[in-house]
């Protein structure tokens, strides 16, 4: 009677899990000795544990360079890392030019630099548009009725920022209607 299938998932007490990886370690190493004895096959296997300590196997008559030698040769010759290295520059510069925008886009919207707006489109100024309109409103919302009109020290900063909002809000809408 041959032993029932368990179920592949992953081992939640570390110690059975150790102890199973040790078994079924050994029982691979066997398998790959067998297959290289038996089909005369170079095999060679490189495991980590999850302490990160390696372990493994290599055919008779083998060392781990030849075999790494006989893998790159056979891929033509070519650096193992370095396309591995092409695709990370890639996505660096894309990373890269990613941050430059968001970077750009903040910077517009905290008011420093000028905004170029020749560059941006019809939906991009509408959204710019909507951010004024609402910078606007919350300006107006924080204060209280009977000062909105008055000009204590304490809220002339927002008023420089609503009327800097606001000479954005006609640029914008003096842009669109020449368009």
């Amino acid at each position: 009677m041959g032993r029932g299938k368990i179920e592949i998932k992953l081992i939640q007490n570390p110690t059975n899990r150790q102890v199973t990886y040790s078994k079924r370690r050994n029982g691979i190493f066997k398998k790959a000795h067998e297959l290289s004895v038996l089909c005369d096959a170079k095999v060679s296997l490189i495991m980590f544990s999850k302490n990160n300590k390696m372990h493994e196997y290599i055919g008779p008559g083998l060392s781990t360079k030849k075999f790494i030698d006989q893998y790159r040769k056979t891929l033509g010759d070519i650096d193992l890392w370095h396309s591995h290295y092409e695709k990370m520059l890639e996505n660096l510069k894309k990373l890269k030019d990613t941050n430059n925008k968001l970077r750009r886009q903040i910077r517009n919207r905290i008011g420093e630099g000028s905004l170029d707006m020749d560059d941006m489109s019809s939906q991009q100024l509408r959204t710019l548009e909507e951010d004024m309109v609402s910078a606007i409103a919350k300006i107006r919302h924080c204060q209280p009725p009977s000062r909105r009109h008055s000009f204590h020290p304490h809220l002339l900063c927002a008023r420089r920022e609503a009327l800097s909002a606001a000479a954005t809000l006609l640029l914008i809408t003096v842009y669109m209607c020449s368009s």
